[in-house]
């Protein structure tokens, strides 16, 4: 069995359990010096994380009620169905945070869920 390696955006619950990575890789990214620096010494500290097993996302033992960052979204979510879609001021979003949104909602395809919602 081959596997590729790579570093992603990962979402835990307060018990340490994974509940959602970000479908594609991430880079080092800053609007200044410092926050280049900040996301490049993150990236670093992933290396002495757990590696995971994308196809057992969410982990055994997850609770998305324990997750503060899906807890949010749910709620969020919930606000976002009650208000038609085009009633929202859409800020435009590039392509790699519309994957974070779509990792941290617990989906899987981002296309699909820009799709669905509109963004």
């Amino acid at each position: 069995m081959n596997y590729t390696y790579a570093i992603h955006e990962a979402c835990y619950d307060k018990n340490g359990h994974v509940g959602a990575i970000t479908q594609d890789p991430v880079e080092p990214f800053g609007e200044n010096i410092e926050e280049l620096r900040h996301s490049w010494v993150m990236m670093a500290e992933a290396f002495g994380q757990p590696i995971l097993d994308y196809d057992n996302i969410p982990e055994p033992g997850y609770e998305r009620k324990e997750d503060p960052i899906g807890s949010e979204l749910d709620e969020r979510l919930k606000e976002f169905k009650r208000v038609p879609l085009k009633d929202y001021a859409r800020p435009s979003l590039d392509k790699h945070r519309l994957g974070e949104l779509a990792a941290q909602a617990g989906v899987q395809d981002a296309e699909k869920f820009v799709e669905e919602t509109g963004l």
